[in-house]
């Protein structure tokens, strides 16, 4: 076979097309793909406390006792945050408008940054639009602040107890964390 040649395997028969565009095919016996995707530094770095627990977690609910539904980090999952009325109309309003079908900007549409800002500015601490970055959720927030703020080999206090995701992201940037306990 041309050492240029591409393979290519559809419903068990082999295509090959070289370099001169000539094409051959044949019947070959059809095997399992092997990836060669090796894992980045970050990745093998990486290490969520939360997920290994509540991953392994297996409970059953004691049936004399109310369960307290803390919902891991998503406080939809028992019903615990309903999203309220306005907001569910807001959306269809949105989605039924037809502009929001793309990409919103990387930092959030002006508009609602400029409600943010005014909703949390203060006459000693005065906000802008530009002062707002929204962003998907807490945890990418957590990780933009982190990787804004400290730079590989650097350190960050965390508190004891606290949230284990600033840990598990800093560790993963190459960044030391020094722990202090809380009383």
């Amino acid at each position: 076979m041309d050492s240029n040649c591409y393979r290519i395997q559809v419903n068990g028969t082999d295509s090959h097309l070289n370099s001169n565009g000539v094409h051959h095919s044949g019947k070959v016996k059809a095997r399992k793909p092997k990836w060669n995707v090796k894992a980045s530094d970050i990745s093998k770095k990486t290490f969520n406390p939360i997920r290994a627990i509540v991953d392994s977690m297996t409970v059953e609910p004691n049936p004399s006792k109310p369960m307290i539904a803390l919902s891991i980090g998503d406080p939809t999952v028992f019903g615990n945050l309903p999203t309220d009325n306005q907001v569910l109309q807001a959306v269809k309003d949105a989605i039924d408008s037809g502009q929001f079908n793309g990409y919103a900007p990387a930092v959030g549409y002006q508009s609602s940054r400029e409600v943010i800002a005014n909703f949390y500015s203060r006459p000693g601490a005065p906000l802008e639009a530009k002062d707002v970055i929204l962003t998907s959720g807490c945890s990418q927030a957590i990780e933009l602040a982190i990787a804004v703020l400290v730079n590989p080999g650097q350190n960050i206090l965390i508190p004891r107890p606290g949230f284990s995701l600033y840990k598990t992201l800093a560790v993963s940037m190459g960044i030391e964390v020094k722990l202090y306990n809380l009383l």
